[in-house]
């Protein structure tokens, strides 16, 4: 009797067997990261629904204190109860608070795009909003004054306006305390240009007509032009 030999199934052929030729190297089963051109995934902003419970102990408790003081007769609506407190559980979408995304950087025109502007940039950067408004409203009251009218251009005193004007005074609409927002004006130097106004029938004819009626101080005239207007 031939003793036993090797299970042929788990024998494992050498290498380089004869007639076989070498063995392909196998593959490797590890993952290689390249950290240099890796990109961490970014933050999702989307709303998913979640399903979940939000077990309410407290109605039990309730529940269990009627169905002692009724002797057992509460039991049976507080099973009913339970189940329907579980099925509405069960159905019940609960969105999760979704994380408010970072503020955009704001941008300074004068810059390549990426740079960010410090405070001070900022305000001149207002403030030359501000002056490019009013350059436009000054133009759209010289080519349409009806409608310059209709939006408020110029009129402080008025609440609710929609157009930004960029903080211009139209000096024959606007009531006597606007004209103290103007520096060095004060309220009975306001009502003095009033008085100057009505006298010249309700309005100025133009901006240094102001300047030279109603005797203000020459070192508001460019403060003046730049603000006032008037709309015919």
């Amino acid at each position: 009797m031939q003793p036993p030999g090797p299970d042929p199934s788990q024998q494992r052929p050498p290498a380089n067997s004869p007639g076989q030729g070498p063995q392909p190297p196998q593959p490797d089963q590890s993952i290689n990261v390249n950290v240099h051109n890796y990109v961490p995934p970014q933050p999702s902003y989307a709303w998913v629904p979640v399903i979940g419970t939000s077990p309410n102990g407290n109605i039990h408790i309730i529940h269990l204190v009627i169905t002692v003081l009724t002797c057992g007769a509460w039991a049976p609506i507080w099973i009913i109860h339970a189940i329907i407190m579980a099925v509405t559980e069960k159905n019940k979408v609960i969105y999760p608070v979704a994380p408010t995304p970072p503020p955009l950087p704001v941008q300074n025109p004068g810059y390549a795009p990426g740079i960010q502007m410090n405070r001070n940039q900022q305000a001149m950067a207002m403030v030359a909003q501000q002056k490019s408004r009013r350059a436009e409203a000054r133009q759209l009251a010289g080519a349409d004054p009806m409608s310059a009218k209709e939006l408020g251009i110029g009129r402080r005193d008025l609440q609710g306006r929609q157009f930004d004007d960029g903080g211009l005074i139209d000096i024959n609409r606007v009531p006597a305390e606007i004209f103290t927002h103007f520096s060095g004006i004060t309220a009975d130097k306001a009502a003095h240009i009033m008085e100057v106004r009505d006298s010249l029938g309700g309005a100025f004819s133009s901006v240094e007509e102001l300047m030279a009626t109603a005797d203000l101080p020459p070192n508001l005239a460019e403060e003046i032009a730049e603000y006032a207007i008037v709309i015919r």
